[in-house]
């Protein structure tokens, strides 16, 4: 996943919340290989894109909660090896995410988050996503 984030504002010394609020945009996007014993072989490439934003408010002096809200793209291929047959499908919706995130020093961060990717699909990458990372500044 390549995240591009742009703060909007910086919290001002003496605010009683120190808040952040950022815009995101992110694209992500996986290949899944399936077989089938009516079909044969298949692929199936999802790819997803979001722009949104991002408030962010710190618990303590380490730990962080956020939440995103904006506009997903989902792009869903699907290509049957045997017969070469494909469809394509793709949706706008929703996205929204939830996390927390930890410092472990200046510029690393450990981070858990739930994401929605809009409505479910039918076939490709599933819209509920639960990760957890690290995040490197630079």
């Amino acid at each position: 996943m390549i995240i591009f984030a742009l703060p909007w504002n910086e919290p001002q010394k003496g605010d009683i919340f120190e808040w952040h609020l950022f815009v995101e945009r992110a694209l992500c996007g996986s290949i899944n290989v399936f077989s089938t014993s009516g079909f044969g072989q298949g692929e199936v490439k999802s790819s997803s894109s979001y722009v949104a934003a991002k408030y962010a408010v710190p618990l303590n002096e380490r730990l962080s909660a956020y939440g995103k809200l904006g506009v997903a793209r989902n792009e869903r291929k699907v290509n049957l090896a045997s017969n070469g047959v494909g469809y394509s499908d793709n949706d706008n919706g929703v996205y929204g995410a939830v996390g927390l995130q930890y410092a472990l020093g200046q510029n690393l961060s450990l981070v858990g988050e739930y994401e929605r990717y809009g409505k479910q699909p039918e076939i490709g990458a599933k819209a509920d996503v639960v990760s957890v990372g690290l995040k490197v500044g630079f």
